[in-house]
């Protein structure tokens, strides 16, 4: 393990931040599994009061720490790292040593997991992924698809990098042995770096000292002349910048064929005192449809492949 303390400029010296890091997984098809699995483990152990970690360091008096963060960085291989906030000055030399201690528990079985909650988790990273590919598809499509470009040119393995709700189900029949086993592979077993943020107001000073002579020495350097010069190429790329783009740009794109967008299918109810006709509803929803006819106030009532209501 590695450690290393670095200053960051502050007003506030009393707290400071402390970030433990381990490289995890390669990118490739076998390991699909179990990053999904890491990013759940690291849902569970952060995301509410009764998260281990939060209990720990956060939720319980004499707090170590004011908030504390799980995240996983798409490098190749990815890194995952837990971050301590508001960490008050003179425990930040503790943080590091309890975290291990609590994760040494939980990958050896000392401290339980809750496997009711965990998969309360899983439930939950279910929805939210069912309701983002509902309201937002656009977001995951991109993110999954620059992922697979950086790291499989050849979009060999997307597909399988898009069946996380498979994965969310089959997790959900894990063992308790299996996320120990992941706490002991993933963080017990491996190098970590460990960084301490100390506050400093002496660096914020410092720091602005530095940039007020580095802009001093910079004007010296360059001379009135080439500041004029440079200060007229400023102005003239400003105005550059302000300028109404060519309507041109836009007409350049064909505009597509409304025939060929795919709208939702929508069917629609609605009860007796609603002006206007719909569409018959398919027999599977004649029932449906005739009781909401015999409603007794005006009511329309929208179908769509969803997996939510929204009233």
């Amino acid at each position: 393990p590695k450690n290393a303390e670095v200053l960051f400029p502050s007003e506030d010296e009393s707290t400071g931040i402390v970030r433990m890091a381990w490289s995890a997984l390669e990118y490739s098809q076998d390991n699909f599994y179990k990053g999904t699995a890491l990013e759940v483990l690291g849902e569970y152990l952060t995301d509410t009061s009764v998260s281990d970690l939060q209990r720990a360091f956060v939720e319980c008096e004499d707090a170590a720490a004011g908030a504390v963060y799980f995240g996983v960085t798409d490098f190749n291989p990815t890194q995952t790292a837990i971050t301590f906030n508001s960490v008050p000055k003179e425990k930040l030399g503790e943080i590091k040593t309890k975290l291990m201690g609590l994760l040494s528990d939980l990958g050896s079985g000392a401290a339980p997991f809750d496997l009711s909650r965990m998969k309360i988790v899983l439930n939950r990273k279910r929805l939210e992924l069912l309701a983002t590919v509902e309201n937002s598809p656009e977001d995951i499509f991109t993110d999954m698809c620059l992922v697979n470009y950086l790291h499989d040119p050849t979009g060999r393995m997307m597909a399988s990098q898009f069946d996380e709700l498979a994965r969310f189900r089959q997790l959900s029949d894990e063992s308790a042995v299996f996320w120990q086993q992941l706490v002991q592979d993933m963080f017990v077993a491996k190098p970590s770096v460990c960084v301490v943020g100390m506050p400093s107001t002496q660096k914020a000073a410092d720091l602005e000292q530095a940039e007020k002579e580095r802009i001093e020495a910079r004007k010296i350097e360059l001379g009135e002349e080439k500041l004029k010069a440079l200060g007229l190429a400023l102005d003239a790329a400003n105005a550059a910048n302000e300028q109404e783009y060519p309507t041109s740009i836009l007409t350049a794109f064909p505009m597509p064929s409304v025939e060929k967008l795919n709208f939702h299918p929508v069917l629609t109810m609605r009860s007796s005192s609603c002006m206007g006709d719909v569409q018959a509803p398919p027999p599977e929803f004649a029932a449906v449809a005739d009781a909401i006819s015999q409603l007794p106030v005006r009511a329309q009532f929208n179908h769509i492949a969803s997996a939510f209501v929204m009233v």
